[in-house]
């Protein structure tokens, strides 16, 4: 049977240079290291001239940050509110409406009653998507620009002005229009990118929050150790938020009480307010137990989960040769 990838347009699509990566990843399909995911969160942000604080999808079932998904997603793209021209023609500021949104399905987990995608099956159903249809060559660890697709030239002032004009609130038929969803919708539909993330999402979770766990475990216990009281609050905060979003699904009932207790204090930090020395280390003294706790009750049955992802991220890779130089 031929590739799907015989059906995409390669030629000419490889005259831009590859979006600038510090990290290329080898698949978008479940990071495994927290500082990883978050470093990616500025970077795009820093890349793109997002504000730090604009809201984007940064969760582990996809390595990379993603526009809000769920029932957040709206059907504007981030293309609309990108600076920096350049990553203009990026697929992930062309991701809007339907591919961001929760389906119906019938779950085999559940006697297949009918229930719509949690947030973190979104997230892994769009990197299985995006690096099936080759919008991310996980073989190249290159994104494809949209350029020829929109019709545009990013060296073109004419070009140029259009973008900023239609940034600023003007009609245009065409990046009004514009959804690369249905392209990548068309090569993987959604109904079976749904199947194929409830099929992987238990074996991603499981290795994802592990794996975090015994990861950010060594780094609290370096921070503990080293106590640099300059970086101590980012560090804990770090620890807090990287913590929930990787290993929430592993926590008992009085970890979770715990967990959400360091949440709210961040939570409730307003603007100027600086976390303490103290409150810091007890933030960090707190996560420590818990996350060795997630790392050696998930040893057993860890390796299996990961050669399960490692195999499908894998298999993908192999079927992206059609990209190669």
């Amino acid at each position: 049977m031929d590739s799907i990838f015989d059906k995409l347009p390669w030629d000419g699509q490889r005259a831009k240079p590859p979006f600038w990566m510090s990290m290329p990843l080898d698949s978008l399909i479940v990071c495994f290291d927290p500082n990883t995911l978050l470093a990616l969160e500025l970077e795009f942000k820093r890349n793109s001239g997002l504000p730090l604080e604009f809201p984007l999808t940064v969760d582990p079932m996809c390595a990379y940050p993603l526009p809000e998904v769920g029932l957040l997603a709206g059907d504007e793209p981030l293309a609309r509110k990108i600076i920096n021209l350049e990553w203009f023609d990026h697929p992930v500021a062309w991701l809007r409406g339907d591919i961001l949104k929760p389906h119906s399905f019938n779950s085999p987990a559940e006697n297949d009653q009918e229930r719509i995608e949690f947030d973190v099956e979104i997230a892994l159903r769009i990197a299985l998507q995006l690096e099936v249809s080759g919008f991310y060559q996980s073989k190249n660890g290159i994104w494809i620009p949209l350029s020829d697709r929109l019709g545009i030239d990013l060296a073109d002032p004419f070009d140029v002005a259009r973008i900023q004009a239609w940034q600023a609130g003007e009609p245009d038929s065409v990046f009004d229009s514009f959804d690369i969803g249905a392209e990548i919708s068309d090569l993987l539909p959604i109904d079976e990118a749904i199947v194929a993330t409830q099929d992987t999402i238990g074996y991603a979770l499981l290795a994802s929050g592990a794996i975090a766990a015994y990861r950010l475990a060594e780094d609290v216990e370096r921070f503990i150790d080293e106590q640099n009281t300059s970086m101590l609050a980012t560090q804990a905060i770090s620890v807090v938020d990287l913590g929930w979003d990787f290993c929430h699904a592993f926590l008992t009932d009085s970890e979770t009480d715990a967990w959400e207790a360091m949440n709210s204090a961040l939570v409730l930090m307003t603007d100027g307010d600086a976390l303490s020395t103290e409150t810091a280390l007890q933030f960090l003294n707190t996560a420590l137990p818990i996350l060795r706790r997630i790392a050696q009750d998930n040893d057993d049955m860890v390796d299996e989960a990961y050669h399960v992802i490692a195999e499908i991220r894998a298999s993908i890779r192999d079927a992206q040769g059609v990209g190669e130089e």
